[in-house]
């Protein structure tokens, strides 16, 4: 399946002059889609059913979300340090889908590449807030990500919205996925 869904990156970037026919064939009992648009949507099925359930979501993004939430409550407390204006991480896909759906965020859809998930954290009164960016187009401009539950958010607020769903260390990602930690001279091993 991911050799042929790979053909569309080669449409998309005009890689070949022609395609194969059976590219561009339509199916009647399919509604009428093209075999590139059924090999595009049974990818999106495959990839997006990595990360759409609850338990899998919080161990394949838990981490990160722990480490955006520790960064967050370090700006709201005014103890970030380096950096502190602006903080940039770079990802594959799979790791803004694994983010986005520990959020909840995530709209069953495939992230495009040049994709973002911004957080802006800014300061009204005695509060600080937090507003969820997704940009999936370089033509656009990002667009507000609701955070269920949590508007406005308050970085409290975005705390307690996803405690649930962070993971703290490898060995509580071991443990939640049944696995058990391994063992250097009778000392759990801590890989991150």
């Amino acid at each position: 399946m991911g050799k042929l869904s790979g053909v569309q990156l080669e449409i998309d970037k005009r890689l070949l002059e022609h395609q194969p026919e059976w590219v561009n064939k339509r199916w009647a009992q399919y509604e009428n889609h093209s075999t590139m648009e059924i090999i595009n949507e049974l990818s999106r099925i495959r990839r997006i059913s990595e990360f759409n359930e609850t338990v899998i979501s919080n161990l394949r993004g838990g981490y990160l979300l722990n480490n955006w939430l520790n960064n967050a409550l370090n700006v709201a407390n005014g103890t970030m340090t380096k950096p502190n204006r602006m903080l940039l991480y770079s990802s594959h896909e799979g790791t803004l889908l694994s983010l986005m759906y520990a959020m909840g965020v995530a709209n069953d859809r495939l992230v495009p590449f040049a994709s973002s998930i911004i957080m802006e954290i800014f300061k009204d009164g005695s509060d600080h807030y937090v507003e969820l960016l997704y940009r999936n187009d370089t033509t656009t401009p990002p667009y507000l990500l609701e955070i269920e539950g949590c508007q406005p958010c308050t970085v409290q607020k975005l705390l307690k919205r996803y405690g649930s769903m962070v993971v703290e260390s490898y060995g509580q990602q071991q443990v939640l996925c049944g696995t058990p930690v391994k063992k250097c001279n009778g000392a759990p091993v801590s890989m991150l």
